[in-house]
């Protein structure tokens, strides 16, 4: 890594720091370098979290590269861009983009100019069919990684959800009435996977919970359906961004 880790301090703080402080007119160099020792490690552990690339090796630079971007995209006042008012959740909206422009550009040596043509009277041409299709079949990729991630993720997060669906029950119940109820909504989950009607009531009076263990799986049930199905849609490849980024290779040529 570039910089080493910093232990004592959350990647929240650090992203409450740059929102607090980036726009100061008084901020030095000290400052300054910290504000980018920040964004690189907001960088890294997003971009880590999401898993979006395949080598480990790899996000030190694609870090690097995104913090750089970030950092002349924050304090450079003289492009009068609307100022950011959270640098998490803009990393979030800028991360797939920009890590297809570093694996075009950087990584894989595929850049603009490989689509670019010259005819004898020294007039340019960018085949732009080809480009953008390209670019869709960067960002596809780029997608189908992060959602498989994602999705992973989600049901590795199955017990949690399954808690907290226990929790919100509008019956009082003791603790481990309830992590009983848990055990045996993930059990019933499981034997539905292998299409199996059963209930397991897990150290619970079968015919007092097996109605409740069903209503309780419906509705976890619908929640990880609607975040696997959220997560799906985030996911789309977006001609937006295709256009986008033509767009800025465009501007960039001009």
């Amino acid at each position: 890594m570039l910089f080493d880790r910093i232990e004592d301090l959350k990647i929240v703080d650090m992203c409450k720091y740059v929102d607090e402080n980036v726009y100061r007119d008084d901020l030095t160099e000290n400052d300054k370098n910290l504000i980018f020792k920040y964004l690189y490690f907001i960088v890294y552990s997003i971009s880590k979290s999401h898993k979006i690339l395949c080598y480990e090796s790899d996000y030190d630079n694609f870090s690097i590269y995104l913090a750089e971007w970030l950092y002349f995209r924050l304090v450079n006042n003289e492009q009068n861009l609307p100022p950011i008012k959270s640098v998490k959740n803009y990393v979030d909206t800028v991360l797939l983009k920009r890590k297809i422009r570093w694996q075009l550009s950087e990584k894989y040596k595929t850049v603009f100019d490989d689509y670019l043509t010259e005819d004898e009277n020294k007039k340019t041409t960018l085949d732009v069919n080809a480009y953008m299709s390209k670019l869709r079949d960067e960002v596809d990729s780029t997608n189908t990684v992060i959602l498989s991630n994602d999705v992973k993720k989600e049901i590795r997060d199955l017990p949690t959800l399954i808690d907290k669906v226990v929790e919100k029950t509008a019956y009082t119940l003791d603790e481990q009435v309830k992590h009983n109820l848990s055990i045996s909504i993930m059990l019933t989950f499981i034997n539905n996977l292998h299409k199996k009607d059963e209930v397991i009531c897990w150290h619970l009076d079968s015919a007092m919970f097996k109605d409740y263990v069903l209503l309780l799986l419906r509705r976890v049930k619908r929640a990880f359906v609607e975040n696997v199905n959220y997560l799906k849609t985030k996911n789309e490849v977006c001609e937006d961004i295709v256009c986008s980024m033509l767009r800025e290779d465009c501007r960039g040529s001009a």
